[in-house]
């Protein structure tokens, strides 16, 4: 990189995590000025204007772009592929840095690039960053076991959750609940681990999503105890606790407290600043399309995915169709 990382976080990071009207106004004033500057960018931009020449005329530069010359539009000085930012080359670090916050990983970085942005090879950029980082070679989680249990997975979003503890983690005892269908995270950081205190964070949860039909858990002295038994009796929720003899029927739990502490060990910090590291982690896992469903955990539960600090660097094209 050829300038320091103040001045990524300082010129677009900082812009979007604080955003207000007038921060997204800055933010598309700098993506334009440094559209008009990138000599790439205003070749493509002209040619979408005025035509394209020949293939066999053109800079071999531009060829990425004259392959995808159908899908490219510009809206409001802004280069845009089938609506992504195609960003230009004086930007991509600071894309990459964005979208590197976190260490999510190369496919999760993939995948939100995919829906946000593109310019030419960004995948092997993505693979390159990744590659470099110390901290994301250490972070990489060994590869999954094949379940010993089967389940099917439910019909409908939160109808079977699968709950465990995990910690103590960075000082603090967690509530891991993951929705068997949509794969919904959530993690909840716990004053004890009593039965009360755990049906407490169940409840808070359940107010939320509503109630599920079935609870999995292990055979913790959390889950055991007759006000936990009672508690799912009086909602018509069926209990199921892992057996000996089928440790792994909650494998779907134990893979999230795998993958939560693989994102998170290395961080440092006070309890409050961890939170914080859990809140991103949560937001870039909701975000990300799931391996075994193909679409993120959000537009699974919601119907839509959440929006992106990537969404608010994009002309609102929306509002400019409502005015037309």
């Amino acid at each position: 990189m050829t300038h320091s990382r103040e001045f990524y976080y300082q010129n677009l990071i900082e812009l979007v995590l604080e955003l207000t009207t007038d921060c997204k106004e800055r933010v598309l004033d700098l993506i334009q000025k440094r559209m008009l500057e990138d000599n790439t960018s205003r070749k493509v931009s002209s040619y979408i204007r005025l035509g394209w020449p020949e293939k066999k005329d053109m800079d071999p530069v531009l060829i990425p772009y004259f392959l995808k010359r159908e899908e490219l539009s510009v809206e409001e000085e802004i280069l845009l592929w089938n609506g992504r930012i195609v960003v230009p080359e004086s930007l991509r670090d600071n894309f990459l840095m964005m979208l590197h916050n976190g260490h999510p990983g190369i496919r999760s970085m993939k995948s939100v690039a995919r829906n946000h942005f593109w310019w030419p090879r960004v995948d092997r950029d993505i693979e390159m960053m990744v590659g470099k980082c110390l901290r994301c070679q250490r972070s990489r989680a060994a590869p999954e076991e094949a379940p010993i249990y089967s389940w099917n997975v439910p019909s409908r979003p939160w109808s079977r959750l699968h709950l465990d503890f995990a910690g103590p983690f960075h000082g603090i005892m967690w509530l891991v609940i993951v929705d068997a269908t949509t794969k919904w995270i959530e993690i909840l950081p716990m004053v004890n681990t009593t039965t009360q205190s755990t049906l407490r964070v169940i409840k808070n949860t359940i107010s939320r999503f509503g109630f599920p039909h079935i609870i999995v858990t292990n055979n913790g002295p959390q889950f055991v105890f007759e006000e936990f038994e009672q508690f799912c009796k009086n909602h018509s929720v069926t209990h199921v606790k892992s057996t000996p003899y089928h440790p792994r029927t909650n494998g779907l739990a134990e893979r999230a407290v795998r993958t939560f502490k693989d994102r998170l060990k290395n961080e440092k910090g006070n309890r409050w600043q961890i939170l914080e590291k859990v809140d991103e982690f949560l937001f870039t896992y909701r975000s990300t399309p799931h391996s075994t469903t193909g679409r993120s955990p959000a537009e699974l539960i919601f119907g839509r995915r959440l929006t992106s600090p990537f969404d608010l660097l994009k002309p609102d094209l929306k509002r400019k169709q409502d005015q037309a």
